[in-house]
């Protein structure tokens, strides 16, 4: 899962991964990880990218957990799409 919101305004303020995360204090994979999604995000990193972005880590990080659900088997699962 890709983190678009985190993605555009990187690219809106011109900030390459590695400087985003000399910024933090974070190596260029390791926000390449949280960008993609692939690394767990805490909330103190995501408060620190949210300051420099501009925004919340609400607004940021949480658009992509509304598409999502947690099933009952404890599995967070995309929504399912209503049926035409």
């Amino acid at each position: 899962m890709i983190r678009e919101k985190m993605r555009q305004l990187r690219k809106e303020q011109h900030l390459s991964l590695k400087e985003l995360g000399d910024m933090i204090g974070k190596s260029k994979q390791t926000m390449s990880g949280i960008e993609l999604g692939k690394i767990g995000l805490d909330y103190n990193t995501a408060v620190e990218i949210a300051k420099i972005l501009g925004g919340t880590p609400d607004q940021i990080f949480l658009p992509e957990m509304s598409n999502l659900i947690l099933h009952s088997d404890g599995q967070i699962i995309p929504k399912p799409h209503p049926a035409a």
